[in-house]
């Protein structure tokens, strides 16, 4: 379960998160939210769906390219404030569309981004990012040509503490939103 603080407050951003790890790389991502009844899924050599309530869609549902078009979403702990009022900053500079914070697990976070509700996430964490917490939501991302990084455009490195994940829709948002971030 990605999310159980949420969970405990009966919070509609948890999530049961699986991937399969077949010889060091993740061939099936799948993501479920059992408040909302969206399972994601995805594995090599097919299209990675949404299925929620019966109905079941290819991702992404829409597209956004640059990060003035962009829904970005953060999961940023309280001991990097200053992180958050340099967004809204970047928000009121107009470099992004909109931002929110829906915090949660960072599977349901990435899959958003795989689905298009929100064309960017970041996650910033005191401690190390969790396998378990990021590998399918990952994958589900890198599945609709998204791309998932540091915030220096690095992958992930699961056993470092303190690092800032940045997930977007594709290579060119990607690019274009860690120009802003790291301006």
């Amino acid at each position: 379960i990605d999310g159980t603080s949420c969970y405990i407050n009966n919070e509609k951003t948890v999530s049961v998160s699986i991937a399969l790890h077949k010889e060091d790389k993740v061939v099936l991502g799948a993501v479920y939210n059992p408040f909302t009844n969206e399972l994601y899924f995805g594995c090599d050599g097919e299209e990675s769906r949404l299925n929620s309530s019966g109905r079941i869609e290819k991702l992404p549902k829409k597209m956004s390219y640059t990060p003035k078009q962009s829904v970005l979403n953060f999961h940023i702990g309280p001991r990097h404030i200053d992180e958050i009022i340099d967004l809204y900053e970047l928000l009121y500079e107009r470099k992004f569309g909109k931002i929110v914070s829906h915090k949660g697990s960072t599977a349901y976070n990435l899959c958003q981004v795989a689905e298009g509700c929100h064309g960017i996430y970041i996650a910033h964490t005191d401690g190390p990012m969790h396998t378990w917490d990021i590998a399918a939501g990952s994958y589900l991302v890198r599945s609709i040509g998204g791309k998932v990084t540091d915030i220096l455009g690095n992958d992930i490195d699961v056993n470092q503490k303190n690092q800032v994940l940045v997930a977007t829709m594709n290579p060119e948002l990607h690019e274009k939103t860690l120009e802003v971030l790291n301006d």
